[in-house]
């Protein structure tokens, strides 16, 4: 039996800041080398959804 060490799929928490945008770029590149999926968990700031009910 053989171990696979594939990488599946890829998780990138996204908030549109630079640091984001890069490991965007980043992941894109893995998951073209492993032919995997990306999934994007959009992070936002609990702090300004509330502030924009108002």
């Amino acid at each position: 039996m053989t171990k696979d060490n594939s990488i599946r799929n890829i998780l990138v928490p996204y908030d549109d800041s630079k640091f984001a945008k890069k490991a965007l770029a980043y992941a894109k590149g893995i998951a073209k080398e492993e032919d995997t999926k990306i999934f994007l968990l959009n992070v936002v700031d609990e702090h300004n959804i509330f502030m924009e009910q108002f």
